[in-house]
């Protein structure tokens, strides 16, 4: 198979490492180093703790990082093979322990959501995340619990719900890039009555993508498996990295033989820009590139914020702003100008004054305190278009 044109990295500072082969998304471990820490279910609420699986290197800065949930009576051991594998290809990845082995996907989800603002906000590892590029995964009532976090937070990059279960049938309403991977044989959620029609009432904007492995069972997540690993791999990589190299593993896509009983996917892959580096700018100047990105300068010299649309469709979009603290801050404010027509609809890692015209953004309590050239991020969902939205200011609050 033929490898894409590498993106330059300063058009892309995500896209990593060595170009991509079918061997080596295929492979057993990627090209990063990898550790890991247990985080002790009393140490946490809202989930039941987990272990993490990071890289060991800091050389790159941050990476984007995505929360798994096992099944029904399942426990985060089911899903270890995982940990290692994904995080070798530069991710945090965060497989959690369910506050019951019984709860639902509705629950799962909420459960997802809190692992992922415990490792953003104050998991040991939170200085390796970039808590703009966030995902969510799971098996079974896991994967199920996947499709109700992406409903629940527009704002997360890639979702991949693994031989997924939910008496919810219809997501037309999610706007988080998915894929769904089924098992032909299964018997338990089987792919007729969830993952299939789950794909089909996904909308087309974002990207969305099925795969279905020839023979497998519901507990294919369980062992590890090369074709699920380079379709979890690719898709992150694609969505969470904006790392287009990994569209060739996506688009066609695998072949219907052998493995897989069936693929499909709206190719060609439009969903997202490719990410930039954080912009600054002097007071009140804003600028617009080709990804949708604008800058507002700094409150004295404090800090400096820059704004990105992470995803649009006809309607609506979701936007991230990425706060850069130029000196130590104990807190951020950041105004937005919004254009005619545009409407913030709901909002989350900040606290936001306002919907529409001027809209102002303080920090919420946990992502304040920032030493000298620290980030953070704060995103929201809008309804109309993002066209002519900017940061005015960011001020020391």
């Amino acid at each position: 198979m033929a490898v894409t044109p590498a993106v330059q990295a300063a058009d892309n500072p995500y896209q990593r490492g060595p170009n991509p082969t079918l061997s080596s998304v295929r492979a057993g471990s990627g090209p990063y180093a990898t550790t890991s820490t247990t985080v002790a279910r009393s140490a946490v609420s809202g989930f039941g703790g987990g272990t993490v699986y990071y890289p060991t290197s800091t050389s790159d800065g941050t990476f984007g990082a995505v929360a798994m949930c096992p099944g029904y009576t399942a426990t985060k051991e089911s899903l270890a093979w995982f940990g290692p594998r994904v995080a070798s290809h530069g991710f945090v990845v965060f497989i959690i322990d369910t506050v019951t082995t019984s709860d639902q996907p509705a629950q799962r989800g909420d459960e997802l959501l809190a692992a992922l603002d415990h490792l953003t906000r104050t998991s040991s590892v939170r200085s390796r995340i970039d808590a703009s590029r966030l995902a969510v995964a799971g098996h079974s009532m896991g994967g199920g619990g996947t499709l109700e976090a992406a409903k629940d937070r527009p704002g997360l990059r890639a979702a991949v719900p693994l031989a997924p279960w939910n008496t919810t049938k219809n997501w037309s309403g999610n706007r988080v890039p998915t894929l769904i991977i089924g098992g032909q044989s299964d018997t338990i959620a089987a792919v007729s009555s969830h993952a299939v029609p789950f794909y089909t009432s996904l909308p087309t904007t974002p990207d969305k993508a099925y795969l279905e492995l020839a023979g497998a069972s519901h507990f294919f997540p369980q062992s590890a498996n090369a074709d699920v690993a380079m379709m979890f791999v690719s898709w992150l990589k694609r969505f969470v990295d904006g790392d287009t190299r990994y569209e060739q593993f996506l688009c066609p896509g695998p072949s219907v033989s052998g493995s897989v009983s069936r693929y499909s996917s709206t190719c060609p892959l439009a969903s997202g820009p490719t990410p930039t580096s954080t912009t600054t700018a002097t007071t009140g100047t804003s600028t617009t590139r080709t990804t949708t990105t604008s800058s507002g300068g700094s409150g004295g010299g404090a800090c400096s914020a820059s704004y990105a649309t992470s995803n649009a469709w006809q309607g609506g979009f979701v936007g991230t702003v990425t706060v850069r603290a130029d000196l130590a801050l104990s807190g951020w404010q950041v105004t937005l100008a919004l254009p005619a027509g545009t409407t913030i609809t709901g909002s989350w890692n900040g606290v936001r004054s306002g919907s529409t015209g001027t809209v102002q953004v303080r920090n919420e309590t946990y992502n304040g305190i920032l030493a000298s050239g620290q980030t953070t991020s704060f995103g929201f969902q809008g309804s109309g278009s993002p066209s002519g939205l900017t940061v005015t200011s960011c001020t020391a609050n």
